[in-house]
């Protein structure tokens, strides 16, 4: 059997309860001991409570910055990577490229010294317009009149060099003075442009730019003859000459016998 259930005193029933653990507990002075630290330890957990929330947010805001740290640098080091193989390639065909500029650098180097040893020079005795650097750095087109290039024949002034004109171009010949120096050849062709002569063999009368009424087996000679200079390696092109207009009413130049002139066509 069980015992019989006290029920309580009227003073007890009195006394205000409150909750204590999930139970509705008497507030009497025996009990204020345990209702005192309840609300401390109540106190103390809504205390903690934004603490550990920022502190997870810290602790998270670093992982999430560590991570971007981490990645960044694996980002930067995947660059550099990238980088070193784009500047040292591993490909044979890169290989077998610098190692035949490096050996072709190197044979142009023993050339130039063998041919300084051997002729005094340093290209083999050629002295072309490819070896000047003038041909590579032109400079300025020079502008000749009729006046200003008969000058430069080998005759007047034989301090100027020798330069002649076709179709309006002028040519450096000064490089062929048994051919083009005064006494030469082919002197007549130089201080003037004497297209004409050049396709009709005229060497005395047909001394003219004036190519009119020329029949297309002279004007492809005329070409061959302005490609020829153009493409020369040792004749370089240093200016144009401005040739003055030819009246249309003026008769056609007339052709000679070359060989009472000295041609050879």
């Amino acid at each position: 059997m069980f015992p019989t259930p006290v029920p309580p005193s009227p003073s007890e029933l009195k006394v205000p309860k409150v909750l204590f653990r999930g139970k509705l507990v008497s507030s009497k002075r025996a009990n204020s001991p345990f209702l005192v630290y309840q609300r401390y330890k109540s106190r103390v957990q809504n205390q903690s409570s934004p603490q550990s929330s920022s502190s997870s947010t810290f602790s998270s805001s670093s992982m999430g910055s560590d991570s971007n740290s981490s990645s960044s640098g694996s980002s930067q080091n995947s660059s550099k990577r990238l980088k070193k193989s784009k500047v040292e390639p591993n490909n044979p065909l890169f290989s077998l490229l610098t190692g035949t500029l490096k050996y072709s650098i190197l044979v142009a180097i023993i050339s130039l010294l063998l041919s300084r040893m051997i002729t005094e020079e340093w290209f083999w005795g050629y002295q072309g317009k490819y070896v000047q650097m003038k041909y590579y750095f032109p400079g300025p087109e020079t502008i000749f009149t009729i006046e200003s290039l008969s000058q430069h024949d080998g005759i007047k002034d034989p301090s100027k060099p020798i330069l002649l004109a076709i179709e309006g171009k002028v040519y450096d010949v000064s490089s062929n003075m048994a051919m083009y120096g005064p006494g030469g050849s082919y002197n007549h062709f130089c201080g003037r442009d004497a297209s004409r002569a050049f396709v009709t063999g005229c060497f005395k009368s047909g001394l003219t730019y004036d190519t009119r009424g020329l029949n297309d087996r002279q004007k492809k000679s005329l070409k061959y003859w302005s490609d020829f200079f153009e493409n020369s390696p040792k004749y370089s092109r240093v200016g144009r000459l401005v040739l003055p207009e030819i009246d249309s009413n003026t008769s056609l130049p007339k052709d000679c016998d070359p060989k009472q002139e000295g041609g050879a066509i």
